[in-house]
């Protein structure tokens, strides 16, 4: 009765938070919402129309919205009641996992109550990405493996590699730890794979030029970060969202953090010491974060918060596992009676659910889209009325710009869309400015009618510029400390440009 009781809690609690959140859509899901848009209306799977760029890393997820789209559902509120849902079974997956893992009920509502209130999990299920839905499917994958459902976990692997590329990781552990745990080659599943995996693979060569998202690429040559940049990032992020900070100041809650995450990790290990055939499948709950981490820190790659998000369930499962080890051997070894387990068990989930409800606080006062995504949607319905259809809107960030302004051609200065900017970003970087600037001579060449950027990201290339000055006007400018910018501008070529205000 008390697991019942408690999964009902949970999921009730994981659904409400991200209901009261609401829709606070970021820049980066307008991006898969333009994809998803252009399918549904038969343009084909491109950002601009005759383009076929891949620049969405979540090719799944874009053909679910489209389909939606085409029933006739709004894109930001259909990404959030599904993520919110997808949101609700993760927590129970991740408290049937650890009741399955550890056998406590009370390390199972700790950890499933971890991740319903876990800050990042509720911004990004608002958000529209593809956050929910991937760590959906990852957590289901490793759920039904360790149900010994190798087919049907494959099945899912697979779904969550075309939903963002990480999800691959997951694929070759599933395949490696079958290969360990019953020494044989997992055939089925590798022919499950391709099954699934190999169309798409198909038709993005033939389609794109390429499987991989050219996002991908373009974001190698546009940003440059010391070494271990990302794997440091990452790791803040993590244990942000693990624990609730409720206020506590971001650099010692870090320290804090990786230590107190570390112990548990410790203690969680005896369960790796059983030698039952079904628990050695648990060791991707070890390797996968490993093997996320490590993949990030070799590549360096730029890093936002949403990245953190597929290693939470593993994490959550470890933590709260080790936890109850740890206290239960505490226990035993100071001679004290069992019976306080409950209650030590009930104390932290009182303590979580305190921090959760401050940080939940604060974040449904607290719109995030102010500085940005807001901006650009005022922006792009000033524009409106001066963009004519197939004009070319240049911008480092094109999310809601783009979505926004669905008839005209975005040129992503980023690259992310448009291949032709990624050589102008190379020598950016050669003479050292801000990553993601506008490069000048990337203008020069493609002279669009319009452009758009926060002021960061045009100081030291377009501002700087005599011959910018001589063919573009600024038209307007939005309050937003986007990138440390004194706000965003819009500029229209000369001949015809027209101050809107």
């Amino acid at each position: 009765m008390f697991v019942r009781i408690s999964a009902a809690l949970l999921a009730a609690t994981a659904l409400s938070v991200r209901l009261a959140y609401g829709p606070r859509t970021v820049d980066d899901a307008f991006i898969s919402f333009r994809y998803a848009r252009n399918i549904a209306e038969g343009a084909g799977f491109v950002f601009n129309q005759g383009e076929r760029v891949l620049g969405t890393t979540t090719p799944l997820f874009t053909l679910l919205l489209s389909c939606c789209y085409r029933l006739g559902a709004d894109l930001s509120l259909i990404a959030w009641w599904i993520s919110c849902l997808f949101d609700l079974v993760t927590t129970l997956l991740i408290f049937w996992i650890i009741l399955r893992y550890s056998g406590s009920s009370l390390a199972a509502t700790l950890g499933a109550a971890l991740f319903a209130v876990s800050s990042g999990s509720i911004i990004f299920a608002g958000g529209g990405m593809e956050s929910s839905f991937f760590v959906m499917l990852l957590t289901l994958s490793m759920a039904l493996f360790f149900a010994r459902r190798h087919d049907w976990a494959t099945v899912v692997a697979a779904l969550a590699a075309l939903t963002r590329p990480e999800g691959g990781l997951l694929l070759l552990l599933l395949g490696g730890v079958y290969m360990v745990q019953y020494r044989t080659i997992p055939w089925r599943m590798v022919g499950i794979a391709l099954l699934i995996g190999l169309p798409w693979l198909v038709f993005a060569t033939l389609y794109f030029g390429s499987p991989l998202p050219h996002a991908m690429l373009a974001k190698r040559y546009t940003y440059v970060f010391p070494p271990l940049t990302a794997l440091r990032s990452l790791l803040g992020y993590l244990v942000d969202y693990t624990i609730p900070t409720a206020g506590i100041e971001p650099t010692r809650f870090f320290k804090y953090g990786c230590l107190v995450m570390l112990l548990f990790l410790a203690g969680a290990a005896e369960w790796a010491r059983k030698k039952e055939l079904h628990q050695h499948a648990f060791v991707i709950l070890w390797l996968f974060p490993a093997l996320y981490l490590a993949l990030y820190a070799v590549a360096n790659p730029p890093v936002w918060e949403w990245y953190a998000l597929p290693m939470l369930a593993p994490v959550l499962v470890l933590l709260s596992s080790g936890l109850y080890v740890g206290v239960r051997s505490a226990v035993r070894a100071w001679g004290v009676s069992a019976r306080i387990l409950p209650g030590v068990f009930i104390g932290f989930l009182l303590i979580v659910a305190s921090a959760g409800s401050m940080e939940i606080g604060q974040l449904l006062v607290t719109d995030l889209r102010i500085g940005r995504e807001l901006s650009y949607a005022a922006i792009a319905q000033e524009l409106s009325s001066q963009v004519s259809t197939g004009a070319t809107v240049a911008a480092p960030e094109i999310g809601a710009l783009g979505y926004y302004l669905p008839d005209v051609s975005i040129l992503d200065t980023q690259g992310l869309v448009s291949p032709s900017a990624i050589p102008h970003q190379q020598q950016m970087r050669e003479h050292g400015l801000v990553s993601g600037s506008v490069p000048l001579s990337l203008i020069i060449e493609e002279q669009p009618e319009f452009i758009v950027a926060p002021e960061r990201l045009i100081r030291d290339s377009l501002l700087k510029s005599e011959w910018f000055f001589t063919h573009y006007q600024q038209l307007m400018k939005v309050d937003s400390n986007v990138w440390g910018s004194e706000g965003i501008l819009a500029f229209a070529r000369a001949q015809r440009s027209g101050a809107i205000k």
